[in-house]
């Protein structure tokens, strides 16, 4: 998909498929358009911190995403991801994981060219018990543009994903990305 703009979205963009990639394009978590929640949503207080209604207002802790790494081989490309502040209520971040994920994800998923905007970079969901995708969650970032090391990968928080070139990441003015860690490629002699 190439040239796309996605706003307002629980999740921006997921391709259960091989070989799938989000190129050159625009994912935006919240816009100034706040939505007209239903009566009945926004009496049983179904609605964001600010009023909007939600994408999944029954869950109101659904944290929203913009690109989510999941089956197959996936990538996103020269991507801008805009306005993915966690709140009160959710977190949010231009890329993530598939929730409670029962299938092991790629190893070679990657992003590249990613620009964030007000955006939190990555936050990796807690890990489901018997959820192998949860387990083994990862990407790669080619250019660095995610972590700022190129060929890093972003790992869950899994003490069989980690090795002891594994630093803890956080955005500075988006927080914790869940003990996600990135972890410098090793050399091989």
């Amino acid at each position: 998909m190439s040239d796309a703009v996605l706003a307002d979205n629980g999740i921006g963009a997921t391709f259960a498929s091989d070989a799938s990639v989000l190129s050159g394009s625009l994912v935006v978590g919240e816009t100034a358009n706040k939505g007209t929640p239903y009566p009945w949503d926004a009496s049983a207080g179904r609605v964001g911190v600010d009023g909007r209604s939600l994408p999944r207002p029954w869950e109101r802790d659904f944290p929203i995403r913009g690109f989510e790494f999941y089956d197959g081989r996936v990538g996103t490309e020269s991507t801008t991801f805009a306005n993915y502040a966690p709140n009160a209520l959710r977190e949010a971040s231009g890329l993530g994981c598939l929730l409670a994920d029962a299938f092991g994800l790629h190893p070679r998923n990657y992003a590249a060219g990613a620009r964030f905007v007000d955006a939190k970079r990555v936050y990796m969901p807690d890990p489901v018990p018997g959820k192998d995708g949860d387990a083994s969650a990862v990407f790669v970032d080619t250019d660095g543009s995610v972590t700022g090391t190129p060929k890093a990968v972003v790992a869950a928080n899994k003490p069989f994903l980690a090795d002891p070139t594994c630093l803890g990441r956080s955005d500075a003015l988006r927080g914790d990305w869940n003990g996600t860690c990135a972890r410098r490629p090793t050399t091989r002699a």
